[in-house]
C-alpha cells in the first residue's frame, strides 16, 4: 500500500518545527539523517500517531527537547528526550505520514507553546 501521507512533523530543541515531506521509501534513511542517529525508537502519543527519538542521546552534546519530553511524561510517566524528534503515524509495521487535521493540531499546541515554524 502507497503511503499518501508524507508529511510529518520535525520539532527540534531550539524551539522551532518544520513540517517535512518524506518518501515511502526512504523514510528510515531520512529519519536517521534528520534525527542524527542510527537508532530510533518511538512513543505513543495519539490515535496511531508516535513521536520518533533518537534514546542513545549524548546529555552533554544535546539539549532537552521540552515538548517530546512534557508529552512522554504526561502520556508514559518518562524520562527527559534529548534531540530533535519526528511526529509520524504507525499501523502496525508500516509508517506514515500524519493527516492534514493532525498536522494542524500538532502545529497550534506546539505554537501555543512558544514554537516557532522553521522551514527545512
Amino acid at each position: 500500500m502507497k503511503n499518501e501521507n508524507r508529511k510529518y512533523i520535525l520539532v527540534r530543541t531550539d524551539g522551532t518545527y518544520s513540517v517535512v515531506e518524506i518518501l515511502d521509501e526512504e523514510f528510515f534513511s531520512q529519519v536517521r539523517k534528520l534525527l542524527c542517529g542510527n537508532l530510533i525508537q518511538r512513543f505513543y502519543l495519539f490515535n496511531s500517531e508516535y513521536m520518533f527519538f533518537k534514546p542513545n542521546a549524548n546529555p552533554g552534546v544535546e539539549k532537552i527537547n521540552f515538548y517530546a519530553t512534557h508529552l512522554n511524561q504526561v502520556l508514559h510517566k518518562g524520562n527527559s528526550i534529548l534531540g530533535d524528534t519526528l511526529i509520524g503515524r504507525c499501523y502496525g509495521v508500516e509508517v506514515t505520514g500524519l493527516t492534514s487535521d493532525s498536522i494542524n493540531k500538532y502545529i497550534g499546541l506546539l505554537e501555543k507553546n512558544g514554537y516557532e515554524n522553521k522551514c527545512t
